[in-house]
């Protein structure tokens, strides 16, 4: 059976795939009402085609439509029932605790009703920017190639920024239920529920509370609480692109931290 973080991996790698595609089909449609732009040797003509630009939004949002956005959105949310099924599964084969039979399907099952607002205002933050770069190269004139670039790059920050949403929100999903489970069964109300941050896996761009944390490994439910509200090693949160989770264990204080 695959961990929780290891399906949130497929996912995101999924997602990015899709997410490239999007990008290519809506570079394709923008450079479609760009072409339409007045030029002379390469160079838009100043303020010839500011009409054009001041009714685009309605373009843009139609080009984002079409390139298959929301529906990846949806679709990447979605994906959240199987990282909740498996989470569920993995804790009752680690526990094996009576209270498990505690838990309540029906609160769990809400949080998958998760609005994708997020990526709606991801959508919307890029379209935006695209309007002002399209503005800006008309009222200034100039020249198309600049134009071209000022938009791939645009282009690329969308889909960077898109893909780091969504690993985000679905790390803090796997979280959410590991806490929903933990407050549904009373986990945190002894001294031998201890959390473990996973998973040890450290990268390059690691945050530095992240290195600490994984090395520290084990948490009382005390220190979790103050890890979360940027304690612990000092930091700011949520923790992009962070990959990392507290889950629940089966250890005991002593197994954990020794001593009594």
């Amino acid at each position: 059976m695959p961990t929780s973080t290891e399906l949130l991996k497929q996912q995101t790698a999924a997602f990015e795939r899709e997410m490239a595609k999007v990008i290519r089909r809506l570079e394709k449609e923008i450079n479609l009402i760009i072409d339409k732009y007045k030029t002379v040797n390469g160079v838009i003509v100043k303020n010839a085609d500011l009409s054009r630009v001041i009714t685009v939004g309605n373009q843009l949002e139609e080009a984002l439509r079409s390139s298959g956005y929301y529906e990846l959105a949806e679709k990447a949310l979605e994906g959240n029932r199987e990282l909740m099924v498996l989470e569920i599964a993995n804790l009752k084969e680690l526990l094996g605790r009576s209270r498990l039979g505690q838990i309540d399907a029906t609160t769990l099952n809400n949080l998958l009703k998760v609005k994708y607002q997020g990526m709606l205002d991801q959508a919307g933050l890029n379209v935006i920017a695209i309007k002002e770069t399209l503005f800006n190269s008309v009222t200034l004139g100039l020249p198309m190639s600049t134009l071209r670039n000022e938009l791939t790059g645009k282009l690329g920050r969308f889909g960077r920024h898109a893909t780091t949403y969504i690993r985000t929100a679905k790390r803090e999903f796997i979280q959410t239920t590991e806490d929903t489970i933990a407050d549904q069964i009373g986990f945190g109300e002894e001294k031998d529920d201890i959390w473990e941050y996973v998973p040890s896996l450290l990268q390059s761009d690691s945050h530095k509370e992240c290195i600490w944390a994984v090395e520290k490994k084990y948490f009382t439910n005390a220190e979790k609480i103050s890890f979360e509200s940027g304690g612990g090693y000092s930091h700011s949160e949520p923790r992009w692109n962070c990959v990392h989770h507290f889950a629940i264990s089966n250890l005991t204080y002593e197994e954990a931290f020794g001593g009594e």
